[in-house]
């Protein structure tokens, strides 16, 4: 059903996690909710659903889901609430780390203040996460964490977005000019020497090595998506006003 009603509906179903996300998973008198662009296709992508249990009817919602409403807002970074929500610039101050259960943990700083943002696991984004450095410029959207005795408030992440990458370098041996060769050391503090020319050198270089990361925003993965996050196909979308055809009955109950 996702396949044949893409773009038109969205978040039905996970495909890396192969699993099922537009039904409860307890009991419930809710059978699915399909998520989607307008009631036509949402009409059409319920018929293709085969199931041996009958719905009793159908109702059409027009709602806020997968339009990201709660991460419009620019937080005041001076003034943190807790449970606020919203999206904040910055550069990254705080090197990432990865914590016990795989979440990474960073800080980004704006107008000298400085706030520890969480990329959980679950997101599936913690391996971009861990490739921003020290002085990459991002845009961050999420909500804050209250404060507690051990932690102070965090932001938790729902996406980043890389609005420029710093350059990173790394020291090396230095490389023989003549046998295009990389030293070797002679020992602490000895230097460098070439084992084919013999050319000395006193310190390793500076290299420039590229970014595992790109200028883009990441998002979760689908089954880590909130009601309201806006999903990839989303991205770049303006929510258009949606009116309901009267020929298309938006709420139906079978009489049988």
């Amino acid at each position: 059903m996702q396949e044949k009603t893409y773009p038109r509906t969205f978040n039905s179903y996970d495909t890396k996690k192969q699993r099922i996300l537009f039904a409860p998973h307890g009991p419930d008198p809710v059978f699915f909710g399909i998520r989607g662009e307008d009631v036509g296709s949402l009409l059409d992508a319920s018929q293709l659903i085969k199931t041996q249990e009958k719905p009793a009817g159908h109702m059409i919602f027009k709602s806020n889901q997968g339009t990201g409403d709660h991460l419009q807002n620019e937080i005041d970074i001076h003034s943190l609430r807790p449970y606020c929500s919203g999206m904040i610039t910055g550069v990254v101050s705080v090197e990432p780390k990865i914590e016990k259960g795989g979440h990474v943990m960073f800080a980004i700083k704006k107008d000298d203040t400085e706030i520890k943002c969480a990329v959980y696991k679950e997101t599936g984004i913690t391996e971009h996460a861990a490739n921003l450095i020290v002085g990459d410029k991002i845009c961050v959207g999420g909500g804050i964490r209250k404060a507690s005795r051990k932690h102070s408030r965090i932001l938790n992440v729902e996406f980043f977005q890389v609005l420029s990458l710093g350059k990173k370098s790394i020291l090396v041996n230095p490389a023989c000019a003549k046998c295009k060769k990389h030293m070797k050391s002679k020992g602490k503090g000895q230097g460098f020497e070439c084992v084919r020319c013999g050319k000395k050198s006193p310190k390793k270089e500076i290299k420039q090595v590229s970014r595992q990361i790109k200028k883009q925003i990441y998002i979760p993965q689908v089954s880590a998506h909130r009601h309201l996050t806006r999903p990839q196909q989303r991205l770049g979308t303006a929510n258009k006003e949606a009116r309901f055809d009267n020929s298309t009955p938006w709420f139906y109950a079978n009489q049988n």
